[in-house]
């Protein structure tokens, strides 16, 4: 516990120093729903379309635990949905539009990022532009070697959005 407590501490030092910034953050209240191929979805219910959306393009069952969107620096929307299996966090990423206030999916998505990482922190999908994605290092762990693997089914963006 006091290993945590110092790690949240010298992360906080560091990102108000400057020496380390956070490419996003996370949206818990602004959002209650979003919009998926022009059907509204509440959040609640959100993890377990997302699992519907894994499974068409996988063809394997993942029952997500929370999703939530992340607006990153540059402005990039992201739809994250997020479970663990194990001793792993798989994390589902879905690029969005933003029209009209409300965050904006579609069921056959052109462009997804799944970032199946073996550490507590890091391994975040991040948008790049184009069909290019990655996922974060992995950050403090306690494993010696984490990992962090990323699968990428990106399509170029339709024209006039992200979607």
């Amino acid at each position: 516990m006091k290993r945590i407590i110092i790690i949240s501490i010298i992360l906080g030092l560091l990102m108000s120093l400057g020496v380390m910034s956070s490419y996003a953050q996370v949206e818990k209240t602004r959002y209650n729903h979003v919009v998926v191929s022009g059907q509204r979805i509440n959040m609640p219910d959100m993890p377990a379309k997302m699992s519907d959306i894994y499974f068409r393009m996988y063809q394997e069952r993942l029952d997500f635990e929370v999703c939530k969107i992340v607006i990153q620096d540059d402005g990039a929307r992201l739809v994250v949905a997020v479970t663990h299996v194990e001793d792993t966090v798989i994390q589902f990423a879905i690029l969005a539009d933003y029209e009209d206030g409300e965050i904006q999916i579609r069921e056959t998505p052109t462009s997804t990022c799944t970032c199946t990482g073996t550490c507590m922190n890091g391994c975040d999908p991040e948008y790049l532009g184009g069909t290019k994605w990655r996922c974060t290092n992995c950050v403090f762990s306690e494993e010696p070697e984490p990992q962090c693997i990323k699968i990428v089914s990106a399509s170029q963006p339709w024209p006039g959005g992200n979607q």
